[in-house]
């Protein structure tokens, strides 16, 4: 009988394990169901808190009040000066090269054509020199060929003195 007994404490002990077991896995459900409520909750009070500073962060931008919008943006405005700046000096310098440039070609334009005026001027020159030494060389000829056909060859100081020049030259 003392095994009887001893086996009905042994079965007692594991009916109140199991019980016990029970009892203590549905505090501890309760127990993690509450902490999962207290975690959403938290999460969504934290959200709620983040979403608020953002809209805060917002509005500070929005009223050009937020420091780390204003040191950005004073840089960012610092390089487009200095960008504009720059534009502008290379502005300058292209209108300024582009007006070398058409006062090199006002002055090639000059040069040429004093150029080709001289030239033109030379060539004139030659072909009237050429038709004057032709036609005092026909008129010499007509000279020779006249005096000759009276009789008379007129010496070169006659020939000159009747074209109008002094006696001697030729």
């Amino acid at each position: 009988m003392a095994k009887d007994g001893v086996e009905e404490s042994h079965f007692r002990s594991e009916e109140m394990d199991d019980e016990d077991c029970e009892r203590r896995r549905m505090e501890c459900l309760d127990e993690m169901s509450n902490l999962e409520k207290q975690f959403t909750d938290l999460k969504d009070q934290l959200y709620k808190e983040r979403l608020s500073q953002v809209d805060a962060k917002l509005q500070e931008v929005i009223a050009g009040k937020a420091p780390e919008y204003l040191e950005p943006l004073a840089t960012l405005q610092e390089n487009m000066q200095i960008r504009t700046k720059v534009a502008g000096i290379y502005r300058e310098l292209c209108l300024e090269s582009v007006k070398n440039k058409y006062e090199c070609e006002i002055q090639a334009s000059r040069q040429h054509c004093e150029s080709e005026k001289l030239l033109l001027y030379d060539t004139v020159q030659s072909e009237l020199e050429e038709k004057i030494r032709r036609l005092e060389e026909d008129r010499h000829s007509i000279d020779i060929t006249s005096g000759q056909g009276r009789g008379e060859a007129l010496s070169p100081c006659k020939s000159s003195v009747l074209a109008g020049g002094k006696g001697g030259d030729f």
